[in-house]
């Protein structure tokens, strides 16, 4: 007889599966991502901490673990729930197969439960899950009070650290940057790197002076996790962010950026259902009057009743429910995006250069 596995929702309701990965136990938010490949960027991005990870295509990890394509330096997913798991990866690159890889990092999977049907309910709402082997009336109970970990303290760097300063140094005007790191990817890294001489990058925790005293011509807040309203985590980095408005410095913000700067200006957050998770979302950009398919992981988002003719313009916007993708702030010089993309940076430089 197999070993079963089950997926508890808040609900109450059960999916029978196998285990995948680690054996044991994990809860978090049910997320689903969309995408056919990119698992392994999936798995690390910091937009999926403390979430149980639903990917919808039915076949997962056909090309084996390849640690050089994760988007940061570990697995942010709390659990991963799959189809079917491949264990005869074929690729040149693998470094075996992805059940042995989760295991090895101890994540707590589930394979073969209808993952589609488990998608089509959860974008009709919010649920918390539990990966367990019980599916008792007791874990139901922990899983109705469960509450999510602030998540930035979990995805930041500990400690600042550079990136490009010999380049800054010998190239005549290069632009500095300081990225207030929030779970920032790796790829927004090496994007950003192409546009800056020196990059400098901040923990969550850094103070407004500690970020200024390194003289950059733009600040990024860059992040993955959608904030949580009201925690004291948000609160201060409101605070610092409104600190660092003051200063009159150039500030482009990403993902959970856009979710804190539209805060620090009295904006409303809003719950998307469903979120925008995957690949292949279309944003428009009402400034260039183009269409932008765009990789996005987020649940919240800027709620538009809520901004001010006064406060902002909305720079950009989901085409498929006209959601705020991004702002142009009035009265600051900041532009905010809820994803990354070339557009976004050309955008922000030429901010900077406006600026002198």
């Amino acid at each position: 007889m197999r070993e079963r596995t089950y997926l508890l929702l808040d609900d109450g309701s059960v999916f029978e599966g196998r285990p995948y990965g680690a054996a044991g136990e994990a809860a978090g938010l049910l997320a689903f991502d969309t995408s056919t490949t990119g698992y392994m960027e999936t798995l690390s991005d910091s937009g999926y901490f403390g979430q149980l990870v639903v990917q919808s295509f039915p076949l997962t990890g056909n090309y084996g673990a390849v640690t050089e394509e994760m988007d940061g330096p570990r697995i942010h997913a709390k659990g991963y729930i799959i189809k079917d798991g491949c264990q005869g990866p074929s690729n040149f690159r693998s470094e075996g197969a992805l059940d042995t890889f989760l295991k090895s990092r101890s994540v707590v999977g589930l394979q073969g439960i209808d993952t589609r049907q488990l998608v089509k309910k959860i974008r009709g709402g919010s649920f918390y899950g539990m990966i367990t082997p019980e599916p008792g009336k007791n874990n139901l109970d922990r899983l109705k009070n469960f509450s999510p970990e602030e998540p930035f303290g979990h995805v930041s760097v500990s400690e600042a650290y550079e990136i490009n300063s010999d380049g800054a140094k010998k190239q005549a005007g290069a632009k500095k940057a300081a990225i207030l790191d929030l779970g920032v990817k790796r790829s927004v890294l090496a994007a950003l790197a192409k546009n800056f001489g020196g990059i400098k990058v901040f923990p969550s925790g850094a103070g407004p002076d500690e970020i200024i005293k390194y003289s950059p011509d733009g600040i990024i807040i860059a992040g993955g996790p959608d904030v949580l309203p009201g925690s004291n985590e948000t609160e201060k980095l409101v605070k610092k962010i409104n600190n660092l408005f003051e200063k009159n410095i150039p500030v482009l913000a990403l993902g959970s950026g856009h979710q804190l700067v539209a805060l620090a200006n009295g904006i409303r957050l809003i719950n998307l259902s469903p979120g925008h998770r995957g690949s292949s979302h279309p944003v428009m950009d009402h400034k260039r009057g183009r269409i932008y398919t765009t990789a996005q992981n987020h649940g919240l988002t800027a709620d538009i009743s809520s901004i001010g003719k006064n406060i902002a313009d909305i720079r950009f916007t989901h085409v498929n429910d006209g959601s705020c993708e991004g702002l142009v702030f009035k009265n600051k010089t900041a532009l905010t995006a809820q994803f990354a993309a070339e557009a976004v940076f050309d955008s922000f430089m030429e901010v900077i250069n406006a600026a002198g």
